[in-house]
């Protein structure tokens, strides 16, 4: 920004004061898209989306093998940013395909009607301890909450790595009807984890 504004300036230096300052306004008013384009980021294959979840009192642990997101962070102005991911939730993989299934059935995710899950940022605020905030929402099944996302950001050279993780209900999102409306079999909170490597675009 300070160069592009030392370029303005020289650029005015032959118009009258009363020209100048018009026109370096109506300058300044145009987005300064170059900016922007620099701190576009590509997610690269070894990104996981994960999540934990409890059934019968155990432990299990879940994965979306394919999902895909559009990342736009400066990581001095977060507030600049924007952040979205579009999950395939067919892909949903709990390494036993009779639960796998039985998840994407109507009671439950019901991926023949809603086969993605959208996650978008309204605010990205960064922490005093140099984590981040992701004020967003996150829409299943149709029904969109608001949703907070604290993560972490590892930038070396032209590579990140973004880690996070946020707890939901699935009841929030109507994941669970008839039999499986009832949280003691299967626990009502979900944990998703999220583990982004991705490369700065030139």
């Amino acid at each position: 920004m300070r160069r592009r504004n030392q370029y303005l300036a020289n650029a005015l230096s032959g118009f009258t004061p009363l020209a100048a300052l018009i026109v370096w306004v109506c300058l300044l008013a145009i987005p300064d898209h170059a900016q922007a384009e620099e701190w576009r980021w590509h997610m690269l294959p070894e990104s996981t989306l994960t999540f934990t979840f409890t059934q019968s009192g155990s432990a299990l642990e879940g994965r979306f093998a394919h999902f895909r997101t559009e990342i736009n962070l400066n990581p001095a102005a977060p507030e600049t940013g924007a952040i979205s991911a579009v999950i395939d939730v067919t892909s949903i993989n709990t390494e036993n395909s009779n639960r796998d299934t039985l998840l994407q059935s109507a009671e439950l995710f019901d991926t023949g009607r809603w086969p993605q899950a959208v996650f978008t940022t309204n605010k990205i605020t960064r922490e005093a301890d140099g984590s981040y905030l992701a004020d967003a929402t996150l829409t299943i099944r149709d029904v969109s909450r608001p949703v907070v996302l604290p993560f972490t950001l590892d930038i070396q050279g032209q590579r990140a790595i973004a880690k996070g993780a946020l707890t939901i209900l699935r009841s929030d999102f109507g994941i669970g009807q008839g039999q499986w409306a009832g949280t003691d079999i299967v626990a009502d909170p979900v944990t998703i984890h999220l583990l982004i490597h991705a490369s700065k675009q030139s």
